[in-house]
């Protein structure tokens, strides 16, 4: 299997600070590099900062933090527009939704990563069993997600820890994304992935690969210049920037995201229409 890009900038990350511990492990337990980790060959890095299963994917977590830091960027100058008429509507939430990108993406995001890889994850699958187990995960994510969010808007006294995120309404720069309380985002976008875990045994990456589609589907249904593409060329049952840019004008439809929507897969917006006339 080739290596991905994630992995190689891990590899780099930790085999560059190979140092001598004080009590080594035995070399059965030792990894050599970081890919014998993600094979499941090996139980202890070679870094002294980093040492453990728990290390390497939290190096990981952040690396995909980053990663997303890096793409909202790129989207957000592609949404020029939106983010300029917002960022001078109101200055204060601009930089707030910033904050919060840096605080969920950066720390919360790769800490829970690791933390269900390290408990939940097997050793490396085969190719039809990863690709299995990593759509079971973003199948338990999707109606998670739904759920959760769902009940932010229903459930009386919920609605407090999602206000956050519906601050942006008629302007939804891709930044909005990840602008959520931590309750929203410890709930509703990360939970889901253990529980995803424990019905599917994932390896660790299934788990990344899952989490990536995730991270890169939210940020996408929050990029307005996609609504009009997404809602032509995406099939009926994936959420497209058009449903969920209409969720936050309405507020009280098409509440599933980022990736299934089961809105439509339960019938829920059998009325709605997608796309242009």
């Amino acid at each position: 299997m080739r290596a991905s890009p994630a992995f190689i900038i891990i590899g780099a990350v930790t085999d560059s600070m190979n140092t001598t511990s004080a009590t080594p492990p035995s070399s059965e337990q030792l990894c050599s590099s970081v890919s014998d980790y993600w094979a499941g060959s090996c139980t202890h890095s070679t870094s002294v900062l980093f040492a453990g299963p728990f290390g390497a994917d939290l190096v990981a977590g952040v690396v995909l933090g980053l990663v997303t830091e890096a793409l909202t960027v790129l989207l957000e100058a592609l949404s020029w527009r939106t983010a300029l008429t917002m960022a001078r509507k109101d200055p204060q939430l601009y930089n707030h939704a910033w904050r919060m990108n840096i605080l969920n993406n950066l720390c919360l995001g790769p800490i829970i990563f690791a933390a269900s890889a390290w408990v939940f994850a097997r050793p490396q699958l085969p190719p039809t069993q990863l690709v299995f187990s990593c759509l079971g995960v973003l199948a338990v994510h999707a109606v998670g997600y739904y759920l959760v969010h769902k009940a932010f808007h229903e459930v009386p006294g919920m609605y407090c820890h999602h206000k956050l995120h519906h601050k942006f309404n008629t302007f939804v720069p891709p930044s909005a994304a990840n602008c959520v309380s931590v309750v929203e985002y410890v709930l509703a976008y990360m939970a889901p992935f253990p529980f995803g875990a424990i019905f599917f045994s994932p390896d660790r990456l299934a788990v990344l690969a899952a989490a990536s589609v995730v991270s890169f589907c939210n940020l996408l249904i929050h990029t307005p210049p996609l609504a009009e593409i997404s809602a032509r060329w995406l099939p009926w049952w994936a959420v497209a920037t058009s449903d969920h840019l209409e969720h936050h004008r309405r507020l009280t439809c098409l509440y599933a995201a980022p990736t299934i929507s089961l809105d439509r897969l339960l019938g829920a917006e059998r009325g709605t229409k997608r796309g242009p006339d």
